[in-house]
């Protein structure tokens, strides 16, 4: 089918109570061929929510796939943020607590 540009466009029909239904099942990097059968998932008080029940686009989509990617990224650039540059007190605390002095096992 195409959409409101003109450009062709992935749809799935389906039908729910002799009601046809037609939903957007194209997404990007998603293949589709013409009369390609697929399963459509939908929410039973609304059909109209529907969406095509593959594994690229429905239980992994890209945008999460980029979250996913980018939010350890970002997490160790705050860490080293954090730590660059500690103070001298905090240094010499470090080499304290590397270093611990010898106690008797009974004081």
């Amino acid at each position: 089918m195409q959409d409101s540009t003109q450009k062709k466009v992935a749809m799935a029909v389906f039908t729910v109570d002799k009601l046809n239904y037609t939903i957007n099942a194209s997404y990007p990097l998603r293949n589709l061929k013409e009369a390609e059968p697929v399963k459509v998932i939908y929410d039973t008080s609304n059909p109209s929510k529907a969406a095509v029940y593959l594994w690229w686009g429905y239980w992994l989509q890209w945008d999460e796939l980029l979250a996913s990617i980018l939010i350890p990224f970002i997490l160790l650039y705050a860490a080293k943020a954090i730590t660059a540059g500690p103070t001298p007190k905090a240094l010499m605390e470090e080499m304290e607590m590397r270093n611990p002095s010898k106690r008797r096992k009974y004081d």
